[in-house]
């Protein structure tokens, strides 16, 4: 029991959003790509978030090769449509440059979900926002 509820009844994919630090993308359109997990698609996409842009959208569609860092922006995008109580970012800015870096941190760090960050790559700057570090 949980709360009064059987766990048998209990899926956590409901209450966590895991994003791997290796994101799938699909071949298609960047809206594609984003609502590829989504069951509703009626939230509107700001492709201005993490400087994402129509040539991005347009590489995608070509089947052109990403970088690292505008596969995990993309994927990080999709997080933020699909939301859940808790979401856990599995070395988000590890392909990112460090002004790229500090804008998906700050975005992250803004939600009003718990988000738990995996990382090696931060400076002291970014460090001082978070509610909570585990050092391991």
């Amino acid at each position: 029991m949980l709360n009064g509820e059987s766990i048998k009844d209990f899926d956590y994919r409901d209450y966590i959003l895991y994003i791997d630090q290796k994101p799938n993308i699909i071949d298609g359109s960047l809206e594609d790509n984003i609502n590829f997990y989504r069951k509703k698609r009626n939230k509107k996409i700001d492709l201005s978030v993490f400087n994402i842009d129509k040539k991005l959208s347009d590489k995608i569609s070509k089947n052109e090769g990403l970088s690292g860092g505008e596969m995990m922006r993309i994927s990080i995008l999709r997080s933020l449509i699909e939301t859940r109580a808790i979401m856990i970012y599995d070395e988000p800015t590890a392909a990112l440059d460090e002004k790229n870096s500090k804008e998906v941190l700050e975005k992250l760090l803004s939600l009003d979900q718990t988000v738990i960050i995996i990382t090696h790559k931060i400076d002291e700057e970014m460090l001082n926002k978070f509610d909570k570090i585990i050092d391991i």
